[in-house]
C-alpha cells in the first residue's frame, strides 16, 4: 500500500554515492542537480570529526564565527584528490593539470 503525504504519493528517490573512509575523515561523491542549469553533476564533500579540528570541538558547542582549523594526513589528501579525478572528466583534467604544476612539469 502506498504512503501518502498530504495527498500526494510518497515516492523514494534513490542516488548513487561514492563513499571512503579515511583516518576517520569521509570523503563521498553524489549526483546533485546543477545550481545554474539543466542537469547533475558531481559533487564532492568531506565529513571531517569535530576531533580532528583545533580547538577540539568534542563536547562542547561552537562558539558564534569560531574558526577551527584542520591539518588533513597526506593519505586524505591523495583521496580526496582521487575522488577528484574520478568524479568526472573535467575534475580529472583538473587534477591532471594541478598535479603536473605541483610536480612541475607543465
Amino acid at each position: 500500500m502506498p504512503q501518502e503525504f498530504h495527498g500526494f504519493e510518497l515516492l523514494h528517490k534513490t542516488v548513487p554515492i561514492l563513499l571512503k573512509d579515511t583516518d576517520g575523515v569521509k570523503i563521498w561523491i553524489e549526483l546533485r542537480h546543477k545550481q545554474r542549469a539543466i542537469g547533475f553533476q558531481p559533487m564532492l564533500f568531506l565529513r571531517i570529526p569535530a576531533s580532528q579540528v583545533f580547538p577540539n570541538l568534542v563536547g562542547r558547542v561552537a562558539e558564534k564565527k569560531q574558526i577551527v582549523t584542520w591539518k588533513p594526513e597526506i593519505r586524505i589528501v591523495m583521496d580526496t584528490v582521487g575522488a577528484f579525478a574520478i568524479a568526472s572528466k573535467k575534475h580529472h583534467g583538473d587534477m591532471v593539470e594541478l598535479v603536473r604544476r605541483v610536480v612541475g612539469n607543465d
